[in-house]
């Protein structure tokens, strides 16, 4: 695609605003699904494969404000290769890697059949560092992101291919985290 720089701009400046209104949108739903969740949990003991879970209402009624996330990154991916400027700066190079091993492995976690809390908690804090842009809002994301982590080391997550496939995901992401954190790097 041959596009200006300001058709580029312009795309990224879309993808972005879209994003932040999703992410306002979302943090009250996904605060009041978290809780709801932690109040009533389901017992996972029993649920030796994926398809066991149990389809709930609560995890069809969270998903239209968790979905986006995979569908971002992916348009992020094309618009700063399309721009040239994936690899302008080791910040950008390290968002890149970050948004590309993201849109790998999120997928895996937001379509999938059941939705813990501890996921939604991620996207909630990750939300919330995007909208409300203060620094220490960082170490509460990471937070989450450990519980996240620490949810699909545990049983019965830990057994499936699926949570092994985010473990590895996730390992990675720490990798471009601290990257990003390396070189100062702000949203």
């Amino acid at each position: 695609m041959n596009l200006s720089q300001e058709q580029w701009e312009y795309l990224k400046e879309l993808n972005d605003e879209v994003w932040m209104i999703y992410s306002y949108i979302g943090i009250p739903i996904q605060i009041v699904m978290i809780i709801y969740k932690i109040l009533y949990p389901i017992y996972w003991q029993e649920v030796k494969r994926v398809d066991q879970f149990p389809s709930l209402l609560q995890d069809k009624l969270i998903r239209p404000f968790i979905f986006y996330g995979p569908l971002y990154y992916f348009f992020d991916i094309i618009i700063k290769v399309g721009s040239g400027k994936a690899f302008a700066s080791a910040c950008s190079i390290s968002f890149f890697s970050h948004h590309v091993i993201t849109s790998i492995f999120l997928p895996l976690a937001v379509y999938s059949k059941h939705v813990p809390w501890f996921f939604i908690s991620t996207g909630l804090f990750h939300a919330i560092l995007l909208c409300f842009k203060h620094s220490y809002l960082q170490y509460i994301y990471l937070v989450a992101v450990l519980l996240y982590h620490y949810g699909i080391l545990q049983p019965p997550f830990k057994n499936m291919i699926q949570y092994k496939l985010l473990n590895v995901g996730t390992i990675l992401l720490y990798l471009t985290i601290i990257a990003l954190w390396l070189n100062g790097c702000s949203h």
